[in-house]
């Protein structure tokens, strides 16, 4: 999976109620302008600027999409989930 298919697939999965459109974390204004130069968006109503990992546990990410989710599928397939350290590890 690139990039682009795992930025998309964040997106399904972040907004899952609206099949992938942006809604604003700040108001839910579902209409939004899309940023694609730098993969935020912008809300119609408050002007807010947000990305797909704004308001998540993910939002101050150094990692790319791709290992972000290829992170979560490790921790998930674990039975006691997984140690930082070897997560790490496994994602070089």
């Amino acid at each position: 999976m690139g990039e682009d298919k795992a930025y998309e697939t964040f997106r399904r999965l972040r907004w899952h109620e609206t099949d992938g459109e942006a809604v604003c974390p700040r108001c839910g204004c579902v209409e939004t302008y899309d940023i694609a130069t730098r993969r935020r968006f912008k809300c119609v109503a408050c002007h807010h600027q947000f990305s797909v990992t704004s308001g998540t546990m993910f939002a101050s990410r150094k990692l790319s999409y791709t290992d972000l989710l290829a992170a979560i599928v490790i921790f998930v397939n674990g039975a006691k989930g997984i140690a930082a350290l070897q997560l790490s590890r496994d994602l070089d």
